[in-house]
């Protein structure tokens, strides 16, 4: 089968998927876009608010795409069939809203799976992923425990202190991380409320606050009858411009986003669909499911798709100040704190603080004592000499 007839063949599949996914609605109605925006926007914002703190479990499989899968997989599938591989994944995550914290992990629970086009399995790897820990706070800091880079330019002159013992915490912005989220490395809760990349509660508090009604030209919002409710649907684009997003938005969960499609006016193709569903925690609308693809450029395969679901979800209970330090992230002494975009080294010292190469060199001058052997992983004391 070529390229063009299989594109054809998943586009048309696409199609039938979108439309039966719209054949329990009733007729659209044409709404108000400047009373609807303030309305979704204001009634998003009190439940967003409700969030102070939150707890739970993130279960995630991941599916992507193997552009060189191994020669041993390569001959059990037809040329022209792709091989993906499957991921599984545990994140537990503590936030606190009120305070834009965030403490997460990552764990994979189980092994690396390669699969066929028709998610048969074709092999098992012995690799099952890295893990990682994430802290959110004015800045960003990821732990690998698995990453050891060795020497890095401007580490500690300091006896005893040796880079190979030293794991390096990447430093970095807040939105670095939040471009990591959803299909990166960090899974916050607060991201399963958008598209990926994308604030969608600032793009609601934008189309809010519009006063020019050229602003909503081409929106073409309509409100649908669905039997959980009212949903609302509209597109965004310039006329001229390449892709184009349509949102559909539900009344009967706070106007929280449903789905999300964005698409390819050029090739007439969809490049990404999101489909988020909710439950109510102490009386607070968060996201039970949260599944989303990205298609490859000519929307012929699935590049990545993820799917989480959330477990053992806990809201506004008070939360120990100490899981938002570097202690509780896994630091130790000696540690290297690496931001990248700024070139910038500095290291855990013995409170757990991050300090300068300076302050870190004046702080063990007598000698430093390496006591990660006995520590229990992740957090282990060391101590200064003196």
């Amino acid at each position: 089968m070529s390229c063009h007839a299989r594109t054809m063949c998943l586009l048309a599949f696409l199609g039938m998927f979108f439309v039966s996914s719209r054949s329990s609605r009733l007729p659209a109605e044409e709404v108000s876009p400047s009373d609807f925006f303030n309305l979704a926007y204001r009634t998003q914002r009190v439940e967003r608010d409700k969030i102070r703190t939150w707890k739970g479990t993130i279960h995630c499989r991941e599916k992507t795409s193997v552009a060189d899968p191994p020669q041993d997989i390569v001959e059990k599938v037809p040329s022209w069939q792709r091989v993906f591989r499957e991921m599984k994944f545990d994140s537990s995550f503590l936030v606190d809203a009120s305070r834009s914290r965030l403490f997460s992990t990552l764990q994979p629970i189980a092994k690396i799976n390669f699969l066929d086009a028709e998610g048969r399995v074709l092999a098992h790897s012995d690799e099952r992923g890295y893990n990682s820990r994430t802290l959110i706070t004015d800045r960003t800091f990821t732990l690998r425990p698995w990453q050891a880079p060795g020497r890095q330019k401007g580490d500690p002159s300091v006896p005893g202190w040796k880079a190979s013992k030293s794991r390096v915490i990447e430093e970095s912005s807040r939105r670095n991380a939040a471009s990591r989220a959803v299909v990166g490395d960090i899974l916050d809760p607060l991201r399963l409320f958008d598209p990926p990349g994308d604030d969608f509660i600032g793009y609601l508090q934008l189309l809010s606050e519009a006063t020019d009604a050229t602003y909503f030209r081409g929106l073409n919002l309509r409100q649908e009858k669905s039997p959980e409710g009212d949903v609302f649907v509209w597109g965004s684009g310039e006329p001229r411009a390449r892709f184009e997003a349509e949102y559909l938005v539900g009344k009967h969960v706070g106007f929280h986003l449903l789905s999300y499609r964005l698409y390819d006016r050029n090739q007439g193709i969809l490049v990404c669909k999101v489909d988020v569903t909710y439950t109510r925690v102490a009386n607070v609308i968060v996201p039970s499911k949260y599944e989303m693809q990205k298609m490859s450029e000519d929307g012929s395969h699935l590049q990545v798709g993820r799917s989480y679901e959330l477990s053992d979800q806990v809201l506004n209970q008070p939360l120990d100040e100490q899981v938002f330090s570097m202690k509780h992230l896994g630091a130790r002494p000696g540690d290297r704190v690496i931001d990248q975009q700024a070139a910038a080294l500095r290291l855990v010292n013995g409170d757990f603080n991050i300090v300068p190469v300076a302050d870190f060199e004046k702080e063990y001058s007598n000698g430093f004592e390496d006591h990660s052997a006995e520590a229990n992983d992740p957090i282990g004391p060391l101590e200064k000499k003196r």
